[in-house]
């Protein structure tokens, strides 16, 4: 909100029956400005500037006997007293003439703040002086826009003038502060106030210092941490490209292998491989099992019982055939997980921490880890088997991408859930248990088998998808379309237990929030977002509502990278430049122009700039929207300014 738009109401004026109680029942009664409850009740607001040429300026502000607000000036090396007097229209005519867009309730709180604290700005010329006040808004501080008063020099004796513009009203503010044993008290709690203020910002200033010392430590450690995390990640693709190679040579699809793609695909289930763009590089599923032991540790103590968090729940398993265990290599490693998962409901969740911990199976464990602790497991009574099976084909399903991996979609699974629930989607829009299903594995399919290159390369080359699917949200039915058919057989279709009215609402749902993810048609959810936000508050009573909700909260986790910290983010920007630039690297091979931002050659130049516009004219404006809806992800706001004063500094 700027100097735009102000969505701030008058505040209400109510007399209390004490000294001066007629003027507030006045204020009561017909005038809710401001002007009778800051300024008239106080007798002035004086404000004071140093100056190196005229010394001090004073400023005094003041409702005169005729009931018109003014403002006068005088500087102790200066010879001239300046005056503006406004009656009420004239003073609401000139707010409105600078563009400012707060009540006059805030304009007069404003002016009195500003002179108590003297941050007003007071220029002096020979035949006039202006005076600048910073209004802001009652609701939000952020809104400032400047009101800027312009007096005129009195022609009057200067020492009449002084009396009566400055030293008069002075005098009677003195006179009501010794008087009035109300602003006593209020100023009794002001300076207690102030006091407490200025006792909090001398520790922030030590824990900011206590902070410099402790990152001088950390920062180092957290490199090398990223470097081993990268040699790590490098060793498991080539460990998990050398086993797809091996079970390719091996032909593990037995006396089916020589079937066409569709009738595998059918009668076989699962993750199968399915070369439908021949610049992306093979992609040879493998299922791969996590370990037992960190399974049966989500599985004993999630849903949290009673009296456990997060974070205690990381420490030990509450099974006691299990804790024995904790001290093995497996044991080790699951707990290295559970402690990820301390911040499972916290926003600044390392998914990269996570991928370390379980070999390279962050999608499947968080999927996994988030099912159970929401007890939608429990209440659909789902097959733990069969969920596990489902899965492990979602997991392998992933290609090794640079960025569009099951790393990504490990992220959005938590970030989705987070929005949804620490955000408040789940009680704004009172999801049924169907919906939160929905939404946990919408998270998890929604880059299902994505190849590495995005929907407009497809079209761009007529792949085969681009025809398949008309041009459409290419990529986002495509991956819709492979769970569905993962789903068709009973060793993975974990849904079976649900009735056909509650595989309904799953699959609507799931469909709707990955169809969402397609930035091609962002700018049309957002506009019917930003509609909706104007209408009714209440979320719950229509579908198409908790539809649009829920593609909200999933849309921003998917481009929530820009708004992690700083030490999440650069590793998300790395990882999209560098699919980035195959993508480029593919057209320049195929004498297509290069997409933006996507040459390698410019990659000092176009990728921060590219960055910085995403943020702005994407990024932003939907995370200021969504914060608006859902207040605690306001959060992301500051990271993304953050993020975005990096690039701007390289």
């Amino acid at each position: 909100m700027g100097c735009g738009a102000s969505a701030e109401k008058p505040a209400n004026q109510s007399g209390d029956g004490k000294k001066g109680g007629a003027e507030k029942k006045k204020a009561a009664s017909g005038d809710d400005s401001g002007k009778s409850r800051y300024l008239g009740d106080l007798g002035a607001a004086v404000g004071v500037v140093e100056d190196k040429k005229l010394g001090q300026i004073v400023l005094v502000a003041f409702v005169a006997e005729s009931g018109n607000t003014t403002f006068a000036s005088y500087a102790t090396g200066g010879s001239r007293v300046f005056l503006a007097t406004f009656s009420d229209d004239e003073f609401a005519s000139l707010k409105e003439s600078q563009n400012v867009s707060m009540s006059m309730n805030a304009v007069y709180k404003s002016i009195v703040t500003e002179c108590l604290k003297g941050k007003l700005r007071v220029n002096v010329q020979e035949s006039s002086a202006s005076a600048t006040f910073n209004v802001t808004s009652v609701k939000d501080a952020k809104a400032i826009c400047p009101l800027t008063v312009t007096m005129e020099a009195v022609a009057q004796d200067i020492n009449a003038a002084r009396v009566q513009f400055i030293i008069g009203p002075v005098t009677r503010m003195v006179q009501k502060k010794r008087t009035d044993s109300e602003d006593k008290e209020k100023e009794l709690k002001l300076s207690r106030l102030m006091t407490q203020s200025n006792v909090w910002q001398i520790n922030v200033q030590k824990n900011k210092l206590v902070v410099e010392r402790i990152q001088k430590v950390i920062l180092p450690l957290r490199e090398q941490s990223a470097q081993q995390s990268k040699v790590t990640a490098e060793s498991s693709a080539k460990i998990e490209a050398l086993e797809r190679r091996i079970k390719r040579l091996q032909g593990t699809h037995g006396s089916n292998s020589g079937k066409p793609l569709l009738d595998r695909l059918y009668e076989e289930g699962g993750a199968i491989f399915f070369s439908h763009l021949p610049d992306a590089e093979e992609h040879h599923p493998v299922h791969r099992r996590p370990d037992e032991f960190l399974l049966n540790w989500i599985r004993s103590d999630l849903p949290l019982k009673e009296g456990v968090t997060l974070a205690t729940l990381s420490k030990c398993p509450s099974d006691p055939q299990l804790a024995p265990l904790l001290n093995s290599e497996n044991g080790k490693l699951a707990q290295d997980a559970m402690n990820v998962f301390a911040k499972l409901d916290q926003w600044d969740m390392s998914v990269f921490e996570l991928e370390k911990a379980t070999g390279g199976l962050a999608l499947f464990t968080t999927a996994y880890a988030i099912l159970y602790k929401l007890g939608l497991v429990t209440h659909f009574g789902i097959d733990d088997t069969v969920l596990r099976n489902f899965l492990m084909a979602v997991q392998a399903g992933y290609h090794p991408n640079a960025y569009h991996n099951s790393t990504h979609a490990a992220d959005v699974t938590q970030v989705n859930y987070f929005i949804i629930t620490q955000g408040g989607i789940i009680d704004k829009c009172k999801l049924s248990k169907e919906e939160l299903l929905a939404a946990v594995i919408a998270g998890a399919i929604h880059d299902y088998d994505h190849p590495g290159y995005n929907n407009n390369f497809h079209t761009r080359t007529n792949a085969y998808l681009s025809t398949l699917y008309n041009d459409r949200s290419i990529l986002e039915n495509h991956h819709c379309a492979c769970v569905t058919e993962i789903l068709k057989l009973p060793q993975y279709n974990f849904l079976a237990v649900l009735s056909e009215d509650q595989r309904r609402t799953v699959r609507d749902t799931m469909l709707e929030m990955v169809l969402a993810t397609d930035m091609g048609n962002h700018a049309k959810i957002f506009s019917s977002f930003r509609r909706r936000m104007a209408e009714c508050p209440e979320w719950h009573e229509k579908k198409d509502d908790i539809y649009l909700a829920l593609s909200m909260s999933i849309k921003m986790a998917d481009i929530s990278n820009c708004g992690r910290p700083k030490f999440l983010y650069l590793e998300w920007a790395k990882n999209i430049a560098g699919e980035f630039y195959f993508q480029g690297d593919a057209e320049e091979r195929r004498n297509l122009s290069i997409s933006p931002f996507m040459d390698r050659k410019k990659d000092k130049t176009d990728f921060p700039k590219g960055q910085i516009s995403f943020m702005n004219y994407v990024v932003v404006p939907m995370f200021e929207a969504i914060a608006e809806f859902l207040p605690p992800v306001e959060v992301a706001l500051q990271f993304c300014t953050e993020n975005k004063e990096y690039w701007q500094q390289q």
